[in-house]
């Protein structure tokens, strides 16, 4: 009850009284000054707990967490970068850190630490297009498109990496580029829905009207369409 929760939060500043340098007493603070007053109250705790107990992981990660909260992101990625020094190969820590450099727009250590993670897991599709999605911010389009030819390299019987391949190029003004892989894509499974959408966007973009008239039927007439891209079209 909130009574309780109010008598331990008590109980606590009392053995603080007893023994100030007692830092699991910090660090338990740390979680009832979050709750009962403020978030700059809980990073001053835990912050006392990690100098009072250098060595303890939990209370790192417990300062690391509190930085974030007080919207402190840079000092929060310099503590989970020594959180994961001593921990290496932690992959959950590495998850935080790119999410980290991602919210700081840090795209350059963004990419290193996606690659950490691929060393220690191997190349994954979600590695690829966060990688994908990042060199595309930063302008770095080669490289971009190089990531999804190399995902559909390595997975040549999975044709939406192609599809993925046609979307990009045509967003990024490449529609000669992008119709060879969509039509590659459609000799191949001439039903698939999602080549079809691009191919859809394509000859919309090359203003060829009626021939997306004729795809945008052939479409909606076939039952193998999903009812949700023939809602898209309609």
């Amino acid at each position: 009850t909130a009574g309780n929760y109010a008598t331990a939060y008590d109980m606590l500043r009392h053995c603080l009284r007893i023994n100030p340098n007692a830092a699991e007493v910090h660090y338990a603070l740390s979680f009832y000054d979050g709750g009962l007053n403020s978030d700059s109250m809980a990073l001053a705790d835990v912050k006392r707990a990690t100098e009072l107990s250098p060595a303890n992981n939990y209370y790192m990660e417990r300062l690391a967490e509190a930085y974030i909260k007080t919207g402190d992101l840079q000092r929060a990625t310099e503590t989970y970068e020594k959180l994961y020094e001593r921990n290496p190969g932690t992959t959950d820590l590495l998850d935080m850190l790119l999410k980290l450099y991602y919210q700081t727009k840090d795209y350059e250590k963004a990419i290193a630490t996606i690659e950490r993670t691929e060393k220690l897991e191997g190349s994954t599709e979600n590695t690829a297009i966060t990688k994908m999605h990042l060199l595309s911010m930063m302008d770095r389009k080669e490289e971009a498109l190089q990531v999804l030819r190399t995902l559909s390299q390595e997975h040549p019987y999975d044709l939406n990496y192609r599809v993925m391949t046609g979307n990009w190029l045509l967003q990024n003004d490449r529609p000669e580029e992008a119709l060879q892989e969509l039509t590659y894509v459609l000799e191949q499974d001439p039903e698939n829905s999602s080549a079809q959408m691009s191919m859809l966007d394509y000859y919309k973009a090359a203003g060829m009207d009626s021939l997306a008239n004729v795809l945008r039927i052939k479409m909606l007439m076939n039952d193998d369409t999903p009812s949700k891209t023939k809602l898209v079209i309609m």
